[in-house]
């Protein structure tokens, strides 16, 4: 699923997005999707997670999922493991909204992060 696609999913993933802090606000707009204004916190969590998400795949269908029980399993984390699941913890994340937050993460561009600080 796309973070262009409107569904209550896609949705749900936007509030906690909001609820946690990273995203100030947000519209909809068809065909384009969601629009969000990052956080200066937001902005700089999702750059650091949009390395770990491209250089890992985690975009793929299935990988978010099994890299986090990877971390969840292993006795010598890494500090991006350790990221990874602290991000998870505060936006409340569940198995099924891995994979689409990976999107809105993939999504937010060097535009997003300067904005935050204009």
């Amino acid at each position: 699923m796309l973070a262009s696609q409107a569904s209550p999913l896609m949705k749900a993933i936007v509030c906690r997005l909001m609820t946690a802090g990273w995203v100030e606000s947000y519209s909809y707009m068809p065909p384009t999707g969601y629009q969000l204004t990052w956080s200066i916190t937001g902005a700089e969590k999702a750059f650091f997670l949009k390395d770990a998400v491209s250089d890992n795949g985690l975009d793929k269908d299935g990988a978010a999922v099994a890299f986090t029980r990877d971390c969840q399993t292993e006795e010598d984390t890494t500090p991006l493991g350790d990221f990874w699941m602290a991000c998870l913890r505060e936006l409340s994340l569940k198995e099924n909204e891995m994979q689409p937050f990976t999107g809105f993460i993939l999504e937010c561009d060097e535009e997003a992060f300067e904005k935050c600080f204009a």
